[in-house]
């Protein structure tokens, strides 16, 4: 072998033996994309209003409210609605999100979008292992008045537990106002069944809270179009959202460890030990963890048989083929070497995700942490 050869190996093997750490509130991302052709159908549609009423709903044996979008169109409205049928037969009906924001200088807009959290049940199943990221499609209509029965559906939401009907209806009538003689001709198409939902949101411009549905449906009333594209995660994850992660993952995937710690006096003990480089509870709490892991999958002392580029892909899968038991076992026996050096790389990984340098010792690392507002995070087994 050459020397070149030698070099690169030697090269390579010191990048796999290096201590590697794992942040818990920095785990890899998965998208989650769903079929959106439904606002192009509704748009095709050309839906000119909604209709408002009461039916009898067989499935729950009660009269109940009524919202029907509706079109000149027949054909494309009965296609965006096998859309929303579909979604609620891998989820449920309230798989469509409605939403009605009330407008400042009058009428309302009412949008429609996938619902987020069913969004990602539906593409990602239920991973304990990643961060969503989702992406959304929110279709709009900007109506001039506000019906009485708007402001009583905003009551009737209200309650409990609300169903009502949304369904879908065509006009053929002339270009007008929908007046009351002119309902007439409206029906609901045949063959498209209504969705029985439970939830709607009916809001007020003023409480709007930004990066919502009804944020997006603002966006739409001035904007040319009637659909709007948007990532859920609009922003890096702040310091505090990932403490949040990193404490909803640890008791996700390491819960009868986090029990066992509660009541051992390790994590006091380390803190003690510690002090002098102003050491965190959570940063022990998951050094702890990730040596647990590391072991118990066969990955080498602090990863070090991990290559850097597949770190992210093997402990993923490690979390996600390990379940954790209450049996009698006990806690593994950890020098405070293992655990400072455990530290210093999960805080590495922390300042990687956050773009920020490497430090080569940990009251370096602790003091990065500190300017980026990252240290200061609650702890996993705190009750």
């Amino acid at each position: 072998m050459s020397r070149e050869n030698n070099r690169l190996r030697t090269k390579r093997s010191a990048k796999t033996s290096a201590a590697k750490g794992y942040d818990f509130g920095c785990p890899p991302r998965a998208a989650a994309l769903g079929y959106y052709e439904f606002p192009s159908q509704l748009n095709a549609a050309s839906v000119i209003g909604v209709a408002y009423s009461s039916a009898w709903s067989e499935a729950i044996g009660q009269q109940v409210p009524t919202i029907s979008l509706v079109a000149r169109n027949e054909e494309p409205l009965s296609k965006a609605f096998e859309t929303f049928h579909a979604w609620a037969e891998v989820t449920d009906s309230d798989s469509l999100e409605v939403v009605i924001v009330l407008r400042e200088v009058g009428g309302y807009v009412l949008a429609l979008s996938p619902e987020p959290s069913r969004l990602e049940r539906r593409c990602l199943g239920f991973s304990r292992t990643h961060q969503p990221m989702l992406f959304l499609v929110t279709w709009g209509k900007i109506i001039d008045t506000v019906h009485p029965f708007v402001h009583k559906m905003r009551e009737y939401a209200r309650r409990p537990i609300a169903p009502y009907l949304f369904g879908a209806a065509v006009y053929s009538g002339p270009t007008t106002d929908l007046t009351a003689p002119a309902t007439a001709r409206i029906r609901a198409i045949q063959g498209v069944k209504p969705l029985l939902k439970f939830e709607i949101t009916v809001v007020d411009e003023a409480d709007v809270v930004p990066h919502t549905t009804a944020w997006l449906a603002l966006r739409i009333a001035s904007s040319t179009s009637t659909d709007i594209s948007i990532r859920s995660d609009p922003e890096p994850p702040s310091p505090a959202e990932i403490a949040k992660k990193r404490v909803q993952m640890l008791r996700t995937h390491f819960p009868v460890t986090l029990e066992r710690l509660r009541r051992s006096s390790m994590i006091k003990d380390f803190l003690r030990e510690l002090s002098p480089a102003d050491v965190r509870a959570w940063q022990i709490e998951q050094a702890i963890c990730n040596l647990i892991l590391s072991k118990d999958a066969g990955l080498g002392l602090h990863y070090r048989g991990i290559s850097a580029g597949k770190l992210d892909e093997q402990i993923t899968r490690a979390l996600r083929d390990r379940f954790e038991l209450a049996d009698n076992s006990s806690l593994p026996i950890l020098g405070i070497d293992e655990v400072r050096t455990q530290i210093l790389a999960d805080a590495n990984a922390l300042l990687r995700y956050m773009r920020l340098a490497r430090a080569e010792d940990l009251p370096a690392a602790q003091a990065a942490l500190r300017s980026a507002s990252a240290l200061e995070g609650p702890s996993a087994i705190s009750v």
